[in-house]
C-alpha cells in the first residue's frame, strides 16, 4: 500500500499520547548507520530527519537488535557473546513527557493500513513503512516520535524525530557503555536466555 494515497486526513487522528517511563534503553550495533523500519526519514522535501531508536527496558532493546533473527523455534539455539563486543548501551532518563504516536491496531485501522504491513513486515518492504513514518511526521507536527509494540518482544519500542526533541529533555543515565561492561544488559540477557532456552556460550 502506497503512504501518500487514500486517508490523508486520517493520518492527523493517530493518538498523541504522554510517554513518561523511568528509563529509555538503546543499544547501538557498530556501525550504527543503516536500514531500519523507519528510518533513514526522508521528507518529500528531501530534508533528512535525525532519529534515535529505543526500547522501554533492556529487555525490549536486546530483542529488538542483538536477538531479533531468532529462528522461530529457537529451543537450544547458540547466541556467541562476542557478539557483544559491538554493542553499546545507553539509558535516557525522560525530564518531562514525550508525545509519541502510538502505533496500535486501533490507530492503523483509522488509516487504513495493518500491523502486518506497518510493524511486521520484512526488510523488503523498508521502502513503504519508511514512507509511512515520514508521512506521519509530515502531518502531526506536534508529535515527537512513534512507540509501537515491539515484534520481537511485546514491550514498547520508541523511534524519537532529532529534531524535535529538547536535548535537555533527556538525561543520559548511562552513555555508550561497553554491553559486555553492563550488568543490567548481561541479567536481562540471561532471563531472556532462560526464557527461551537460548545456550549463550562464551
Amino acid at each position: 500500500m502506497r503512504p501518500y494515497c487514500g486517508q490523508q486526513l486520517g493520518l492527523r487522528v493517530v493518538i498523541l499520547i504522554a510517554y513518561m517511563r523511568s528509563n529509555l534503553v538503546r543499544l547501538n550495533l557498530i556501525p550504527v548507520f543503516s536500514q531500519a523500519r523507519f528510518s533513514p526519514l526522508i521528507l518529500r522535501n528531501g530534508r533528512s530527519v535525525p532519529t534515535l531508536y529505543a526500547g522501554e527496558n533492556v529487555a525490549v532493546a536486546l530483542m529488538e537488535t542483538l536477538l531479533r533473527d531468532l529462528p522461530l523455534k529457537c529451543t537450544g539455539h547458540p547466541i556467541e557473546l562476542r557478539k557483544l563486543e559491538s554493542v553499546m548501551h545507553s539509558r535516557l532518563l525522560p525530564r518531562e513527557p514525550l508525545l509519541l504516536l502510538d502505533l496500535n491496531p486501533r490507530s492503523l485501522k483509522r488509516l487504513g493500513i495493518t500491523t502486518t504491513l506497518l510493524l511486521s513486515s520484512m526488510a523488503d518492504q523498508y521502502s513503504t513503512t519508511q514512507r509511512w513514518a515520514a508521512r506521519l511526521y509530515e502531518v502531526n507536527p506536534d508529535a515527537q516520535g512513534l512507540s509501537w509494540a515491539s515484534r520481537q518482544h511485546g514491550g514498547k519500542a520508541l523511534m524519537l524525530f532529532g529534531d524535535r526533541i529538547n536535548l535537555h529533555s533527556l538525561v543520559p543515565a548511562t552513555l555508550s557503555l561497553p554491553a559486555l561492561q553492563s550488568q543490567p544488559l548481561l541479567t536481562a540477557l540471561e532471563d531472556l536466555a532462560d526464557e527461551m532456552a537460548l545456550v549463550l556460550i562464551d
